[in-house]
């Protein structure tokens, strides 16, 4: 209960952030201010998720690579992507140089060993922390699918020739070209805008242009 005030604000700012279809799907904050939402502090970490930040407090020669979970952007501190984070001893901070934690470390022992103490010295300081589940049926934006990411190259498929018979750097050198056509006596200027072939024109021989 400690950190639902976190939780409210960062459903908040992701409220704001997404299109509406009340605003002519647009986000709210795009109304508001006129300008294109940044996203960029919003697509590292999701809310209360474990991360790395850089502790200036820990003494030489500790390591100063802190372990702490994420508890969203702090607005108006410092400059831009700077975020709550809540450090072993139950202390919110607000911090920017933050950093993810690899696939590869999730999995390894240290790590799982290391989370665990910090859990539980949370729910000691603090109370029980935060579990927070994403319901299905919120915005896509915050459902992300990584299967649907997936690309196999098998299911590429080599694209069908377009005129596999045209000679592509001849077709083209014309285009947009300025030329000058006699009309009743007068000189015209004109430019290339398309390039006939032999059905539009059957009573001539290789490929003529339209002017105009």
């Amino acid at each position: 209960e400690l950190f639902w005030d976190y939780v409210a604000m960062y459903v908040a700012d992701i409220h704001n952030l997404i299109a509406s279809p009340l605003l002519d799907d647009r986000p709210p904050w795009e109304v508001i201010s006129r300008n294109t939402c940044d996203i960029s502090e919003y697509t590292a970490f999701t809310m209360y998720e474990p991360c790395y930040f850089y502790d200036s407090e820990v003494p030489f020669p500790e390591e100063k690579e802190t372990l702490g979970r994420w508890l969203g952007v702090s607005h108006h501190v410092r400059q831009g992507m700077c975020y709550w984070i809540i450090k072993i001893n139950g202390q919110v901070i607000s911090r920017s140089t933050v950093w993810p934690i690899t696939l590869e470390e999730k999995t390894a022992n240290f790590f799982q060993k290391d989370l665990t103490t910090f859990d539980e010295n949370i729910t000691q300081t603090c109370g029980k922390g935060i579990d927070v589940k994403i319901p299905c049926d919120l915005p896509s934006i915050l459902c992300l699918d990584v299967e649907e990411d997936v690309y196999d190259i098998n299911d590429h498929e080599e694209p069908a020739a377009l005129l596999p018979e045209e000679n592509y750097e001849e077709y083209d050198k014309f285009l947009s070209a300025k030329v000058v056509l006699p009309y009743k006596g007068q000189k015209l200027l004109g430019s290339v805008g398309q390039k006939k072939g032999p059905q539009e024109c059957p009573s001539w021989h290789g490929k003529y242009i339209t002017v105009t």
